[in-house]
């Protein structure tokens, strides 16, 4: 079962009080208190992650953990939490982060500003296009989606989405949260490390080349890894 889950995270981030430091940072009354309590989240709402990522200076996969079973590449997310990316401290070296927090570990973190603004959003489709797959619902649909939920997930205006959807697709994809979102934003901003490149679409690459050199390109590309 993948779990939304903060306390690690705002534990090592030494937030004292998850609601008041949520309400601070732009959450209603309500809300911080649902979040700070996370056993009742159902659904995540895209500017909901992006909020939380900035507010906590993390990336999605800091949220959830997995209380599945071991065998499952999703235990990934129960390891120890990573620190402050350091451009979102302003520079600050590593050690001085770690004496930062031995000195007060129940300061609340002040987040700082970075530079540039931006949003995080559930990518279906990229996953899709990573895979060469040219017809994304009927993709979707091979993959145990019924068609109407592959229409959902490829909706450019779809704004929230299931906890239990985003187990299926890390399960279908083999991938963990940080690998459903991708960053529209700035390129100074520590979310800036889940803005992958696509791959080229080898079909449209290929197209119109001669057999010699249709080997010629894919010799070329197994080089390159």
């Amino acid at each position: 079962m993948l779990r939304f889950d903060i306390s690690k995270l705002v534990k090592q981030r030494g937030v004292a009080s998850t609601a008041v430091f949520l309400g601070k940072r732009g959450f209603s009354l309500s809300k911080a208190h649902s979040l700070a309590h996370g056993s009742s989240i159902r659904l995540m709402r895209d500017d909901t992650v992006t909020k939380l990522c900035k507010a906590l200076i993390c990336t999605p996969n800091d949220l959830f953990e997995w209380t599945g079973g071991q065998t499952s590449h999703l235990t990934e997310l129960n390891k120890a939490v990573n620190p402050f990316p350091l451009n979102a401290l302003g520079g600050l070296k590593q050690a001085e982060i770690e004496q930062m927090l031995a000195r007060a570990p129940q300061l609340e973190y002040a987040a700082r500003e970075v530079v540039g603004g931006g949003s995080l959003r559930l990518n279906v489709v990229r996953l899709v296009k990573q895979r060469q797959q040219p017809y994304p619902t009927t993709y979707l649909v091979s993959l145990g989606f019924t068609r109407m939920e592959a229409r959902k997930l490829l909706d450019p205006q779809r704004k929230l989405v299931k906890l239990t959807m985003l187990r299926r697709l890390c399960a279908a994809f083999t991938c963990l949260p940080n690998d459903l979102y991708s960053w529209d934003g700035s390129e100074t901003h520590h979310l800036n490390v889940l803005r992958k490149q696509t791959p080229p679409d080898l079909k449209l690459l290929l197209s119109g080349l001669s057999p010699e050199k249709v080997k010629e390109v894919l010799g070329q590309l197994r080089e390159k890894g």
